[in-house]
């Protein structure tokens, strides 16, 4: 049975946001992150359209008929090894990304976020 995992995106204890990682999407890479929560992390920055968090665990392309993700779409990008979030919406052109799930709450929060905060 497959599964999902609520998440919640945190800093200085201050909730900004929070989504779901569906483990039907990405069977894969939810299992490695899975292992490695809680994550800590820096966010960063690609253009205006993408926010992406590096982990510690490797991840690996799946799923990779989708080119475009709507704002507020969880993905996974092996190539940065990252979870990423769209903050609007992103066409996968120079690299490739799996869809993992999506965030359903605070996606302004995290417009503002600036780079390098944890």
């Amino acid at each position: 049975m497959s599964q999902q995992l609520e998440i919640a995106f945190k800093i200085r204890d201050r909730e900004l946001a929070r989504g779901v990682l569906k483990e039907s999407w990405a069977p894969f890479n939810y299992r490695e992150i899975v292992k490695v929560l809680p994550l800590r992390t820096r966010a960063y920055f690609l253009g205006p359209s993408l926010i992406y968090f590096p982990v510690v665990t490797r991840l690996k392309l799946e799923r990779r008929e989708e080119k475009t993700y709507q704002a507020g779409s969880l993905i996974i990008m092996p190539y940065l090894n990252c979870i990423a979030v769209t903050l609007e919406g992103w066409k996968a052109d120079r690299y490739e990304a799996s869809p993992l799930g999506a965030v359903n709450q605070g996606l302004e929060n995290l417009k503002k976020l600036k780079r390098g905060d944890i």
